[in-house]
């Protein structure tokens, strides 16, 4: 009887131990329901419910307003089957240039409807600026780049460092064709850029950031135009050399020269007219006062001369500044950015000015090339 119920026993044991899940199995089986539930995830973060559960998205960049307005373009892309113009350039352009204004003004003129998109980052100068105006032009196949420029844009090593922490992540090499499995995985992930502005939860400052960036983000139209409501009056003072507080501008325009580095970054932009995308290079219309850090009036002279001359020899095509004179004061937040009232002002003055030059056969806005289009 014992031998018989010991049998038994064994026999169950053997049942139970081939019944059981190999140890590989467990872990096979854990893998396909992390991978389900990955592309679940990936499918809920590739619709259109997304944007209204998470406000922000990533590319692992430093720069939160560029990836504002890289993921504002995307969607202005999308929503409108392409872009045709996109205007470049720093936080003179962002809040001194709506593109409705820009875009109705020049259709009343030319008849020619135009999808324009603003693209002005705070902070950056052509060595960055360049590497947009490349990844716009790949991504998107604009028909015309705008890029304002600037004499602060030329002095060397004048915001190098943000120009190196502003390439220095794997998205960025990957788009510069660096490979790299994060670079692959950020670029073609819905799901990782929504998670990706969480990346420094742990920072003290991180929901004051985050914060920061919703509002931010809720004051950018779905054309790039972000406008300045500062309502304390523009009052022009010529800067004084003296002033503690003026000094370091002073020092960083002192012999004033265009760098080599820097004009290279010119041309790479212009070069782009090569791939069949129309460039224009301009400045804004700043305040007379903003040029006396550079020294004499035939400093910016010259400037401008050899400006032009490294354009044309480029390739490119130069459009002067709008007069100064044309926008008033109080348009003005300081002596190089327009606020609220300025920047529909500018808008018309610059589509007004543009539709001339075409008319001249200078240069004309074109739009984008079909095929090339989503």
């Amino acid at each position: 009887m014992r031998n018989k119920q010991s049998e038994i026993e064994a026999v169950k044991k053997q049942t139970l131990k081939s019944k059981s899940p190999s140890f590989f199995f467990s872990i096979a089986s854990g893998f396909i329901v992390f991978a389900i539930l990955l592309a679940l995830l990936e499918g809920v973060s590739r619709s259109k419910y997304a944007s209204h559960i998470f406000p922000l998205r990533s590319v692992g960049s430093y720069h939160a307003q560029f990836e504002i307005k890289w993921f504002a373009l995307q969607d202005f892309v999308k929503e409108n089957k392409g872009v045709d113009v996109v205007l470049i350039g720093n936080s003179m352009v962002n809040t001194g240039i709506d593109p409705v204004e820009f875009k109705d003004r020049y259709q009343q003129l030319s008849g020619q409807h135009l999808r324009v998109f603003n693209f002005g980052v705070d902070g950056l100068t052509i060595e960055s600026l360049s590497v947009i105006a490349e990844l716009i032009n790949t991504h998107y196949h604009p028909g015309t780049i705008i890029l304002f420029t600037e004499m602060r844009d030329y002095i060397a090593g004048n915001g190098s460092e943000v120009a190196k922490q502003f390439v220095n992540n794997r998205w960025m090499d990957y788009q510069r064709g660096i490979p790299s499995l994060e670079g692959y995985l950020i670029e073609n992930s819905a799901l990782l850029k929504y998670l990706l502005p969480y990346r420094n939860w742990s920072n003290s400052d991180f929901l004051d950031s985050i914060r920061m960036e919703i509002y931010r983000k809720s004051g950018i139209t779905a054309q790039g135009y972000e406008a300045d409501h500062n309502l304390e009056p523009f009052s022009p003072v010529i800067p004084d050399p003296a002033d503690p507080a003026e000094q370091p501008k002073f020092k960083l325009a002192a012999n004033f020269a265009i760098d080599p580095s820097r004009a290279l970054n010119l041309q790479e932009v212009i070069s782009l007219n090569t791939t069949g995308t129309h460039i224009i290079v301009t400045e804004m219309p700043v305040y007379p006062t903003y040029f006396v850090y550079f020294g004499p009036s035939s400093v910016r002279e010259k400037y401008l001369q050899d400006l032009a001359a490294l354009i044309l020899s480029a390739g490119g095509q130069f459009v002067p500044a709008v007069p100064e004179e044309k926008i008033p004061i109080g348009g003005r937040v300081d002596d190089h950015h327009l606020n609220y009232k300025g920047a529909p002002i500018y808008s018309e003055l610059l589509a007004n000015q543009l539709f001339t030059a075409c008319e001249q056969e200078s240069t004309c806005l074109y739009p984008a090339s079909p095929e090339n289009q989503p």
